[in-house]
């Protein structure tokens, strides 16, 4: 996971920026965007902007202390648009790392287990619907399409119907990525999608 400065310090190789270019990390506090959101961080090299669901983790995970927008912290929910807006305000690059989450309980291995998925945290409400809201935000978010960048972090299995992760709660969260990738492959901002 390591590895996303140096894709993006290749996206901006054809740039040319007058100031510290802007990133997006959406769910920073999540397993992934974490580890993206410190090592962009790292760099001195972004505008690192956090978008996240809550104050109180980001302050535990992302070690902020005000946890507002001043320090790069925007609190919002992707299934509700509106609260998109600021943080997307003049980006140049978004990377999206939302994703649903199944709750699961009992002692048996993990595709055995018993899972569900918690209310309005659906695949279809947080890997679709989410990622295209995140997508029309940044599009919409002013400055050109064609300097903008786009890095979105699927799942696996998206290329194989009903597969284990489809079945969890039959959420189906391969099919709704793949639903995303599409997305993000006809958006008309220059992408990366890695799974």
């Amino acid at each position: 996971m390591r590895a996303f400065a140096p894709i993006l310090a290749g996206f901006f190789v054809q740039q040319v920026w007058a100031t510290k270019p802007a990133v997006v990390v959406s769910g920073a506090t999540g397993r992934t965007g974490s580890l993206v959101y410190k090592d962009l961080k790292a760099t001195g090299q972004y505008e690192v902007r956090a978008f996240v669901r809550n104050a109180t983790k980001a302050k535990a995970v992302l070690g902020c202390t005000s946890c507002n927008e001043t320090e790069g912290i925007f609190v919002g929910d992707v299934s509700e648009p509106e609260t998109l807006k600021a943080v997307m305000a003049g980006a140049d690059t978004l990377v999206i790392t939302t994703s649903s989450v199944p709750v699961c309980t009992g002692s048996l291995p993990f595709p055995m287990k018993k899972c569900h998925y918690p209310k309005g945290g659906e695949p279809k409400e947080v890997d679709w619907l989410g990622t295209k809201a995140q997508i029309d935000a940044f599009g919409f978010s002013g400055g050109s399409m064609a300097t903008k960048q786009l890095l979105y972090v699927s799942t696996m299995g998206t290329t194989t119907p009903d597969n284990f992760l489809d079945k969890l709660d039959k959420g189906w969260t391969s099919f709704y990525h793949l639903q995303a990738e599409a997305d993000v492959m006809s958006s008309g901002i220059p992408f990366t999608i890695a799974a």
